[in-house]
């Protein structure tokens, strides 16, 4: 499976929203039964971008050639960590971190910058809305450093035709906040990622 592209980096995400089909059928009494269609909502996110016209077709090709038109899936990991703020000894390794990291039982999470085995993708049990324990985890050396990410093993683009760029005129626009680019055209664009089971 391949991995979504870090570069070029995306200006804004946002979760737009959480999807959670339902099968539903009609009785002969006319009661209508519905019940979900998976064990948990699915999540949806747009990634917004303002990239010189090769970034835009390298974003391009990458829908075109490593997903075949959004046939095939790709990993991806959301860009903004939460700060790890304990790391327990265990087993299993509990993770807690400074605000509410909105991760259910069966979620994945990269963790980087932490003690010892901690570090690497994990599956997550929920034990608070600021705690998680590693699925798995033998005992570690605790700590209070590092970040957790959100990690999704299994994405896919939302639409089936990559969406077309719009023109900015040269000028003193940022890039992602992070650097200032002068008379170079940018190209505006947004798509949409969903989490796929």
């Amino acid at each position: 499976m391949v991995s979504f592209p870090q570069t070029p980096r995306h200006r804004d995400v946002t979760i737009i929203g959480v999807s959670d089909p339902v099968h539903s059928f009609r009785a002969d009494s006319g009661i209508e039964f519905t019940r979900a269609r998976f064990s948990r909502p699915t999540s949806v996110f747009a990634l917004s971008y303002l990239v010189n016209y090769e970034d835009y077709l390298s974003m391009r090709n990458f829908f075109m050639r490593e997903t075949r038109g959004r046939a095939l899936t790709f990993d991806w990991q959301f860009p903004h960590g939460h700060t790890i703020t304990n790391e327990s000894a265990g087993p299993p390794i509990v993770i807690t971190v400074s605000n509410n990291h909105g991760l259910i039982t069966g979620n994945q999470v990269v963790i980087s910058g932490a003690s010892g085995s901690a570090n690497g993708t994990h599956t997550v049990t929920y034990v608070s809305d600021s705690q998680v324990s590693l699925d798995g985890t033998t005992a570690g050396p605790g700590g209070t450093t590092g970040q957790l990410f959100p990690f999704y093993p299994k994405m896919r683009f939302r639409d089936t035709i990559f969406p077309a760029a719009t023109r900015f005129a040269p000028g003193p626009l940022r890039d992602d906040g992070a650097r200032t680019i002068g008379g170079t055209a940018l190209w505006a664009f947004s798509l949409a990622i969903e989490e796929v089971f």
